[in-house]
């Protein structure tokens, strides 16, 4: 059994000085979880039940009034999971509570049209191996649009789309990478590992590497500083270097961020926030916490008593 991780006996405040945590009300007993942020600062808020399927809506939320209103109602089984967006433009993805396909959708902001930007519904390109089905990883970089899908139905087929501003389609970028997340002028991305098998599923998958605007490789982060996985089985986390360490029985709601450097949970009434360069766990602020989860646009959210405490983790990566 590997030895605990270790848990930082200063509050949250001291280590992460100058954090800001943003605060959602929530008056009834529906999840939040933000999947993504307008140029001004609003927050795109999912809101939704994890027993009633069809209460499913999103919110815009203003920090500064702690006011909400809604922007979509839910679609018949479809769902909003994560958003970007520039300027006027917000691009999100809606998913289906049945497999087969998800959509790309565009809103100007400024007139209210939507139009479809891509629809892999029922195409080849919608799915390519377990690792790997949507493009959780939309995201603006210099007024360009950049997103990972699977290109064919092939095993481990995926690539980067990128779509400009005159663009009426996205249209492949790099083929090969996939899970991208831009950092200043480089990018970070993952590539598939097919393993000697014509299951899709087999697909897995690496370590991510750190690119260029070029798409020329530049390196690959310290696998020491990034979680590889979780095996609540077994009470373990395991870092990039194949090290490990364990957790404690009753973690409960246990989620990583994109590219392995956080990881949060909960046991009891009481959350924690793991840095992986540091290997230390902070305690998160407030007490009786009964939900914490890591959206897919970056967010930290843990529940306590009358609302949702929201953290963007970006706002970390500078530090340590």
């Amino acid at each position: 059994m590997p030895s605990p991780i270790r848990k930082a006996e200063t509050p949250f405040a001291r280590t992460y000085p100058r954090t800001k945590i943003l605060w959602i009300p929530a008056k009834d007993t529906m999840s939040r979880s933000v999947v993504g942020v307008l140029p001004d600062g609003r927050l795109l808020v999912r809101k939704f039940s994890r027993y009633l399927p069809y209460l499913d809506h999103v919110d815009i939320f203003d920090p500064v009034t702690g006011r909400s209103t809604v922007w979509h109602h839910k679609e018949e089984e479809s769902y909003t999971t994560t958003a970007a967006a520039h300027d006027t433009r917000v691009v999100r993805l809606i998913e289906n509570d049945e497999p087969g396909g998800w959509i790309l959708e565009a809103t100007d902001m400024r007139t209210g049209l939507t139009r479809e930007v891509m629809n892999t519904w029922g195409g080849p390109g919608w799915y390519c191996g377990n690792a790997w089905q949507y493009p959780i990883d939309l995201q603006f970089h210099r007024g360009e649009l950049y997103f990972s899908r699977c290109v064919t139905g092939a095993a481990g087929d995926v690539g980067v789309y990128r779509m400009g501003p005159g663009d009426e389609i996205p249209r492949l970028w790099l083929r090969g990478l996939y899970d991208i997340l831009w950092e200043g002028d480089t990018f970070l991305a993952r590539s598939p590992v097919v393993a000697n098998s014509s299951d899709p599923g087999e697909f897995t998958d690496s370590p991510p590497a750190r690119y260029g605007p070029d798409g020329a490789r530049r390196g690959a982060p310290d696998p020491a500083s990034h979680i590889a996985q979780v095996n609540t089985d077994r009470d373990r986390l395991e870092y990039g270097d194949g090290t490990a360490a364990g957790m404690s029985p009753r973690a409960k709601n246990v989620d990583i961020s994109r590219h392995g450097r956080f990881a949060a949970w909960r046991e009891g009434g009481v959350g924690w926030l793991l840095d992986a360069r540091t290997r230390v766990a902070v305690r998160l602020p407030g007490q009786a916490t009964d939900e914490v989860s890591i959206s897919n646009a970056g967010y930290l959210h843990w529940k306590t008593a009358g609302g949702y405490n929201v953290l963007d983790l970006a706002t970390l990566n500078s530090r340590g």
